[in-house]
């Protein structure tokens, strides 16, 4: 290695983004620190490896690898910027967005390509979530707005308020129920209608046994009751034989209140 590339790998060692050069073939001709630290090898397990089947998913390098080709083919022009997704040595995918260049030689021949990449996986996670948490805020407000809404008697807007539950956050039964003042709890809708989990259902909100459940504190605590998994839970025993046969491992139970009725639903999930 002259001089010049001493020089070359020294500087690109400083800068905190992916520097990786491909030969025609693919093959990794040169890779800064940050894309080892990123890719978890070391330099000398990358350099001479096809870039696209060992450091791409394999759903993703047949199809990259056939794109390469065509640029330095000159079938089609080099897209200067895109994401995708490496693997790394743990098998885990970070996602780069990138920025790419033509190598030629001295006279003007394609020997490969440089690119210039940024770990963004961090990034994308966080618009992702985003994105997740306005739509269950768009759906509590569509909640809200079937049970505040004048138009429609109580259980007319308790069925509409439980299909938007069941439909939109991807639980398997919701239902509603009524908190008695003799500390039963009574269901005054369900959704999908036909399930049969709540036929015979007992549940309370007393502070006799079968008050202990999440329904019962969530309706004397006023806070919602998660229960990550039914089996082993000791407050679930009361009802563990039937919702595991139904294969509800996991439940939420969310308390209302109006100035009317105090109701609250509970969501159980496979």
């Amino acid at each position: 290695m002259n001089g010049y590339n001493k020089d070359f790998k020294r500087y690109f060692d400083l800068v905190q983004i992916v520097v990786v050069t491909l030969d025609r073939e693919g093959r990794v001709t040169f890779i800064n620190r940050k894309g080892c630290e990123i890719l978890g090898y070391e330099e000398s397990e990358i350099i001479g490896k096809d870039w696209f089947s060992n450091f791409l998913p394999r759903d993703k390098g047949k199809e990259a690898f056939q794109i390469f080709k065509d640029i330095i083919d000159g079938k089609v022009e080099i897209t200067e910027y895109y994401e995708n997704p490496i693997l790394t040595k743990d098998g885990k995918e970070r996602i780069i967005s990138w920025r790419n260049s033509i190598l030629r030689d001295n006279k003007g021949v394609v020997v490969g390509t440089l690119s210039a990449g940024e770990d963004i996986t961090e990034l994308r996670k966080t618009e992702e979530d985003l994105q997740k948490r306005l739509k269950y805020l768009g759906t509590l407000y569509r909640v809200a707005s079937q049970l505040l809404g004048e138009e429609l008697d109580i259980h007319k807007r308790a069925k509409a308020t439980l299909q938007i539950c069941v439909e939109e956050f991807g639980v398997d039964l919701a239902w509603i129920g009524y908190a008695r003042s003799n500390g039963k709890v009574k269901i005054i809708a369900q959704y999908p209608e036909e399930h049969p989990y709540t036929k015979g259902l007992d549940v309370r909100w007393d502070d006799t046994p079968l008050g202990q459940g999440p329904t019962g504190r969530a309706i004397r605590t006023g806070n919602p009751q998660i229960t990550e998994d039914t089996s082993i839970n000791e407050s679930y025993e009361p009802w563990r034989e039937k919702a595991l046969q139904f294969g509800f491992r996991s439940t939420g139970a969310f308390p209302f209140n109006n100035s009317r009725h105090y109701f609250w639903y509970t969501q159980s999930i496979l």
